[in-house]
């Protein structure tokens, strides 16, 4: 350093002190105008979401259903023609389509039949819950007739069918257009681009998720379906089909799934059965939930258990039972997107797990020692170029 940059040392660190301040408060009012935009934004989106929910719900599971029985494909692919590969795939897709429409119209005709065989009983039910209700002071609904809880339960039922029906259409329009996406991805995105890559982990973790979920959820429905059937419950087929679909809501899905068999056990056969019913019930939800699943799932996800609760009540508040579904796919991809945002960075390590974390937090270290390069750093946006480089 020569004499007169000593010389003048002193005084450009008295100005420099002197413009900190200022400085210093338009970077914080600049963070915080950036973080009420984002929440404006936020609100804004959950809104649109919430209202366009008949819409892009059936869409978005189409799309997440194409990605998981497009699977098959490469596999199918390199034993076949193409063109066989995809008749094969969409032929199997029909079979079990039609395997299951049939199977539903003879549960609800077996549905049918054991309401009238068990009318007198149930008949009895309301009476008995209005007694409970006066003794504890609970309020019940006006109308509380024997077959309510049906006439409900079909209307939500055709509901749930209307919705299936389109998003089987969506589906197969999104599957015909699949072919042709990664070409269309490379084109607007480039070959080599960062955001293709993003792309390609996210449908990647996305088709392991519901492969790894799809193992669980079975082995779930067959063990309960064959516990039911072994002990002369009404309807096994129809109790292990439910415990497979609910088993993809994480956590409470299949508590949920356990509710009917057990009653229906009480009523037919007794609350020894029903009792040793629940009994199966737990121990699977133990074994598979509790032990198998996160065995096999890891961290894949990169979410914290909290997170999952969270957004299971959000999803399902934003799209009803097609957000139950979603819930962590959807939580996933928007964990993606906030990892690649430099101002959403901060909460994509709040959501993620402590696995999740530690890594990141390895992998920065290993940066800071030089045994790794800064691009490869897990989930950094990429550092903003331009600029004037340190020589």
């Amino acid at each position: 350093m020569s004499a007169r940059a000593r010389t003048l040392a002193p005084y450009e660190s008295s100005a420099t002190l002197a413009r900190r301040p200022v400085r210093s408060k338009r970077i914080a009012l600049a963070s915080l105008l950036r973080l009420v935009l984002l929440a404006a934004g936020a609100c804004i989106v959950i809104a649109s979401l919430r209202a366009a929910a008949s819409v892009l719900a059936p869409v978005v599971a189409a799309l997440f259903l194409a990605l998981v029985i497009a699977s098959p494909f490469p596999w199918l692919a390199r034993r076949m023609p193409r063109p066989a590969a995809a008749v094969t795939l969409a032929l199997s897709c029909m079979a079990v389509l039609v395997a299951l429409g049939v199977m539903v119209g003879r549960w609800f005709a077996e549905i049918e039949v054991l309401y009238e065989a068990h009318a007198e009983r149930l008949s009895t039910l309301p009476e008995l819950g209005r007694r409970l209700a006066s003794e504890y002071n609970l309020e019940l609904p006006e109308s509380l007739e024997a077959g309510a809880w049906i006439v409900d339960a079909s209307g939500t039922a055709v509901a749930l069918a209307a919705g299936a029906v389109s998003t089987i259409l969506f589906m197969g329009f999104i599957l015909a257009e699949m072919w042709g996406l990664p070409r269309k991805l490379r084109a607007v995105l480039g070959p080599r681009s960062e955001r293709l890559a993003l792309v390609a982990r996210v449908i990647q973790s996305i088709k392991e998720y519901f492969r790894l979920k799809t193992l669980a959820s079975a082995a779930t429905g067959l063990i309960t379906g064959a516990a039911c059937a072994a002990m002369d419950v009404p309807l096994p087929g129809l109790w292990g089909f439910v415990a497979f679909a609910l088993n993809y809501i994480p956590t409470i899905g299949s508590v949920v799934a356990a509710i009917p068999p057990v009653l229906l056990a009480a009523l037919t056969l007794g609350w020894e059965h029903a009792s040793v019913l629940a009994l199966v019930y737990l121990a699977v939800n133990l074994v598979i939930g509790g032990w198998l699943e996160p065995k096999l799932l890891g961290d894949r996800t990169g979410l914290s258990p909290l997170v999952v609760l969270v957004s299971l009540a959000f999803w399902g508040w934003v799209w009803g039972p097609i957000g139950l579904l979603l819930a962590v796919p959807m939580t996933v991809v928007l964990k993606a997107v906030m990892d690649q945002t430099e101002e959403l960075y901060p909460f994509a390590l709040l959501i993620g797990s402590a696995k999740d974390v530690e890594a990141r937090a390895k992998t920065f270290r290993d940066t800071l020692s030089g045994s790794l390069r800064a691009e490869d750093v897990l989930g950094r946006p990429p550092a903003p170029t331009g600029g004037v480089e340190s020589r």
